[in-house]
């Protein structure tokens, strides 16, 4: 992560220099806007693509890059409009094959507002090309590129619905084998998903509804009790990952300040549910992937907040040390009880990609927090290999 850092600030000083040099050209404030997107300092790039904009209007990369950052800050109107700007103009790049053997020719579909299924990294550059086409806005009469496959990368079922129906027309028109079905993925919103897993006896999820942000804040108190909440309360805001737009509400004296916070008009509002673990560190998450049906360890985290994140984890020698043996063994780590509960999990939602983030309980339980196909995770070796191998057996399938 240091090193990460300190590349991304070492490419920072020499783009602001390029730009400082050059100031007629549009890359350098491109490349900012990229670089400060990837790093999710938001307003450095809204500021960079808004000068690339400057420089040209015409400029469908710094349309596409501000559209994405406003609608992480919230401002869906002016999203919209550079969508359509950016979009409108150029609904398909070609990500080229750098190897010398003929490559697989990947048709992933995308959604423009955001929160799809972070497959760039997963993608072996030498053997794949990836012909990414923006679903919403892709003609239908238009013949698609040439692909083996399609990857369906619009998962987030609450917030990109248009994109999800547009990627369902593709595959109709495609015929070609399918990776995360749009069909499947209808299924994964949050609350759809807190529902569907309480059928299995060995998982527990949070109580989770969706309401306006005027509800709450007209008689917030009356909507909490008829929903069987209590405060404490979690609220969200639709469509937002990685703990943006996440609040926590302590009584109803809070709903005010935290509407202000929050992005849009609709919330998930979310039981609150204590954590069973004592100490300094009681929150504590643990992520699994599920890929081709099988289950992946990726990472275990202790935090003193409780909006757990990887990079905002405390690091011990204890947490160091269960972070090693749950990649190692993550059978014995869990226990059966959850290892049981993790297969449930995978059965019931169907992904051949996808996550979940969860606790373990005193029990041997688990506590589910999302299970989606949004998660990002750090492409190790064996994530690479297991996606390598169900591109493989998909297309395989066919032949």
């Amino acid at each position: 992560m240091l090193r990460r850092t300190g590349f991304r600030s070492a490419a920072r000083l020499t783009l602001q220099e390029a730009a400082r040099l050059y100031p007629g050209l549009v890359e350098p404030w491109l490349a900012l806007g990229h670089l400060e997107r990837e790093g999710e300092a938001w307003q450095a790039s809204r500021a960079s693509y808004e000068k690339a904009i400057a420089l040209d209007q015409t400029s469908w990369t710094a349309h596409q890059g501000l559209a994405y950052v406003l609608e992480a800050l919230g401002d869906a109107e002016d999203a919209a409009c550079h969508r359509d700007l950016g979009f409108g103009a150029r609904p398909h790049v070609t990500i080229p094959c750098l190897g010398t053997q003929s490559p697989v020719r990947i048709l992933l579909l995308a959604s423009t507002t955001g929160g799809d299924t972070p497959w760039a990294g997963l993608l072996n550059r030498q053997q794949y090309q990836v012909e990414v086409v923006a679903s919403e806005y892709w003609d239908t009469t238009a013949p698609l590129p040439r692909h083996d496959i399609i990857i369906n990368a619009v998962s987030d079922a609450d917030a990109a619905w248009s994109a999800m129906q547009a990627a369902e027309r593709l595959v109709r028109v495609s015929g070609r084998p399918v990776i995360n079905s749009p069909q499947v993925l209808r299924g994964t919103g949050r609350q759809a998903v807190s529902e569907r897993l309480k059928g299995i006896a060995e998982v527990e999820t949070a109580r989770i509804i969706r309401c306006s942000k005027k509800a709450l804040l007209s008689h917030g108190r009356e909507v909490i009790a008829q929903a069987g909440l209590h405060f404490p309360i979690l609220v969200r805001s639709i469509g937002h990952h990685t703990g943006r737009h996440f609040e926590r509400v302590e009584d109803v004296h809070g709903i005010p300040a935290a509407m202000d916070r929050l992005a849009g008009e609709d919330l998930w509002v979310l039981e609150w549910l204590p954590s069973p673990h004592g100490g300094d560190m009681p929150y504590r998450k643990y992520r699994v992937m599920m890929i081709g049906g099988r289950l992946y360890p990726v990472h275990a985290v202790w935090s003193h907040d409780w909006k757990v994140h990887y990079f905002s984890r405390a690091e011990t020698e204890l947490s160091q040390e269960i972070q090693e043996r749950f990649l190692h063994d993550m059978g014995a780590a869990l226990g059966p009880r959850a290892m049981s509960a993790l297969a449930g999990i995978q059965m019931e939602l169907g992904l051949d990609y996808g996550g979940v983030d969860f606790d373990v309980l005193l029990d041997g339980r688990v506590r589910v927090f999302e299970a989606n196909a949004t998660m990002v995770v750090p492409p190790e070796k064996a994530i690479l290999s297991a996606v390598s191998q169900l591109i493989e057996s998909r297309i395989g399938q066919r032949r």
